[in-house]
Protein backbone atom coordinates (compact mmCIF):
# COMPACT_ATOMS: atom_id res chain seq x y z
CA UNK A 1 0.00 0.00 0.00
CA UNK A 2 1.12 3.45 -0.99
CA UNK A 3 0.31 6.16 1.22
CA UNK A 4 -1.10 9.18 -0.79
CA UNK A 5 -1.28 13.05 1.00
CA UNK A 6 -4.75 13.69 1.84
CA UNK A 7 -5.90 17.83 1.45
CA UNK A 8 -5.48 18.78 4.84
CA UNK A 9 -5.53 15.54 6.78
CA UNK A 10 -3.10 13.39 8.36
CA UNK A 11 -2.41 9.75 5.71
CA UNK A 12 -3.51 7.20 7.48
CA UNK A 13 -1.02 4.56 9.13
CA UNK A 14 -2.24 1.20 8.47
CA UNK A 15 -0.18 -2.15 10.43
CA UNK A 16 -0.65 -3.72 6.69
CA UNK A 17 1.92 -0.80 5.53
CA UNK A 18 5.77 -1.67 5.20
CA UNK A 19 8.06 -0.08 7.65
CA UNK A 20 9.61 1.98 5.47
CA UNK A 21 5.62 3.48 4.26
CA UNK A 22 4.77 3.54 7.63
CA UNK A 23 7.96 6.14 8.11
CA UNK A 24 7.39 8.24 5.26
CA UNK A 25 3.38 8.96 6.24
CA UNK A 26 4.43 9.51 9.83
CA UNK A 27 7.23 12.12 8.69
CA UNK A 28 4.49 13.43 6.07
CA UNK A 29 1.86 13.94 8.89
CA UNK A 30 4.27 15.20 11.16
CA UNK A 31 5.92 17.97 8.82
CA UNK A 32 2.33 18.99 7.98
CA UNK A 33 1.60 19.95 11.61
CA UNK A 34 4.97 20.97 13.14
CA UNK A 35 5.84 25.04 13.36
CA UNK A 36 9.48 24.86 14.41
CA UNK A 37 12.46 22.20 14.33
CA UNK A 38 15.88 21.52 14.62
CA UNK A 39 17.69 18.37 13.83
CA UNK A 40 21.16 17.24 12.98
CA UNK A 41 21.18 15.93 9.37
CA UNK A 42 23.78 14.10 7.00
CA UNK A 43 23.91 15.03 3.42
CA UNK A 44 25.47 13.09 0.16
CA UNK A 45 25.57 14.76 -3.20
CA UNK A 46 27.01 14.47 -6.30
CA UNK A 47 28.59 17.75 -8.79
CA UNK A 48 28.86 16.42 -12.24
CA UNK A 49 32.48 17.18 -12.50
CA UNK A 50 33.71 15.63 -9.45
CA UNK A 51 33.54 11.62 -9.65
CA UNK A 52 33.26 10.65 -6.22
CA UNK A 53 30.51 11.89 -3.89
CA UNK A 54 30.74 14.61 -1.70
CA UNK A 55 29.63 14.06 2.01
CA UNK A 56 28.58 17.18 4.62
CA UNK A 57 27.09 16.86 7.62
CA UNK A 58 25.65 19.54 10.54
CA UNK A 59 22.17 20.70 12.44
CA UNK A 60 19.13 21.92 10.20
CA UNK A 61 16.31 24.59 11.63
CA UNK A 62 13.34 25.06 10.58
CA UNK A 63 10.11 27.67 11.81
CA UNK A 64 7.00 27.98 10.33
CA UNK A 65 6.63 30.29 7.84
CA UNK A 66 9.57 30.02 5.88
CA UNK A 67 12.32 30.33 7.80
CA UNK A 68 15.32 28.20 7.52
CA UNK A 69 18.55 27.65 8.71
CA UNK A 70 21.26 24.85 7.69
CA UNK A 71 24.78 25.04 9.70
CA UNK A 72 27.42 22.52 8.05
CA UNK A 73 30.37 21.82 10.56
CA UNK A 74 32.06 18.99 8.37
CA UNK A 75 33.87 18.75 6.52
CA UNK A 76 34.09 22.81 6.86
CA UNK A 77 31.81 25.34 8.44
CA UNK A 78 29.16 27.02 6.74
CA UNK A 79 25.95 28.80 7.00
CA UNK A 80 23.14 28.60 4.84
CA UNK A 81 20.44 30.83 6.16
CA UNK A 82 17.07 31.38 4.82
CA UNK A 83 13.98 33.93 4.87
CA UNK A 84 11.29 32.71 2.61
CA UNK A 85 9.02 35.92 3.56
CA UNK A 86 11.92 38.11 2.49
CA UNK A 87 12.69 35.19 -0.70
CA UNK A 88 16.56 35.83 0.72
CA UNK A 89 19.05 33.42 0.76
CA UNK A 90 22.38 34.11 3.01
CA UNK A 91 25.41 31.86 2.73
CA UNK A 92 28.21 32.58 5.13
CA UNK A 93 31.71 30.92 4.41
CA UNK A 94 33.62 31.74 8.27
CA UNK A 95 36.74 29.89 7.34
CA UNK A 96 36.61 32.74 4.21
CA UNK A 97 35.61 35.34 6.16
CA UNK A 98 32.70 35.87 3.17
CA UNK A 99 28.85 36.26 3.11
CA UNK A 100 26.87 35.64 -0.20
CA UNK A 101 23.14 37.36 -0.52
CA UNK A 102 21.05 36.17 -3.23
CA UNK A 103 17.45 38.01 -3.08
CA UNK A 104 14.27 36.74 -4.71
CA UNK A 105 14.71 33.42 -4.03
CA UNK A 106 11.86 31.19 -4.71
CA UNK A 107 11.73 27.94 -2.21
CA UNK A 108 11.97 25.77 -5.34
CA UNK A 109 15.73 27.98 -6.34
CA UNK A 110 16.50 26.64 -2.73
CA UNK A 111 16.05 23.26 -2.62
CA UNK A 112 13.56 20.61 -3.16
CA UNK A 113 13.15 19.68 0.57
CA UNK A 114 12.38 23.54 1.53
CA UNK A 115 8.77 22.93 -0.19
CA UNK A 116 7.52 20.12 1.93
CA UNK A 117 9.51 21.18 5.36
CA UNK A 118 6.85 24.38 4.53
CA UNK A 119 4.23 21.81 5.13
CA UNK A 120 2.82 21.89 1.13
CA UNK A 121 5.12 19.34 -0.45
CA UNK A 122 4.84 15.60 -0.80
CA UNK A 123 7.50 13.20 -0.19
CA UNK A 124 6.84 10.83 -2.48
CA UNK A 125 6.02 13.25 -5.88
CA UNK A 126 9.64 14.87 -4.83
CA UNK A 127 11.93 12.10 -3.94
CA UNK A 128 12.87 8.54 -4.95
CA UNK A 129 12.68 6.81 -1.30
CA UNK A 130 14.27 3.67 0.14
CA UNK A 131 15.15 2.26 3.41
CA UNK A 132 18.60 2.91 3.95
CA UNK A 133 20.30 -0.90 5.34
CA UNK A 134 23.97 0.96 6.44
CA UNK A 135 23.65 2.24 9.95
CA UNK A 136 26.27 4.70 10.16
CA UNK A 137 23.91 6.61 12.77
CA UNK A 138 20.83 6.83 14.14
CA UNK A 139 19.84 3.79 16.86
CA UNK A 140 18.88 0.48 17.03
CA UNK A 141 15.42 -0.33 15.82
CA UNK A 142 14.96 3.08 14.13
CA UNK A 143 14.24 2.96 10.28
CA UNK A 144 16.83 4.94 8.65
CA UNK A 145 15.37 6.88 4.83
CA UNK A 146 17.55 7.31 1.87
CA UNK A 147 15.81 10.15 0.52
CA UNK A 148 17.06 11.27 -3.40
CA UNK A 149 15.86 14.08 -5.36
CA UNK A 150 13.71 13.26 -8.62
CA UNK A 151 14.89 16.66 -10.39
CA UNK A 152 18.42 17.41 -9.92
CA UNK A 153 19.24 20.23 -7.93
CA UNK A 154 21.23 23.34 -9.16
CA UNK A 155 21.85 24.71 -5.56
Amino acid sequence: MVAKKSAGRDIPITPSMSAKDRAVAGIQNYYKRVRKLCANFQQVFKYARIARPQKESGRFYFRKPGKMRMYYTKPEPKDFIYNGIMRTLWVYFPEDKEVKVSYNQTLSQVAVAIPFLRGDGDLRKSFTIREHKKRSFGKPGEILLELTPKKPQTV
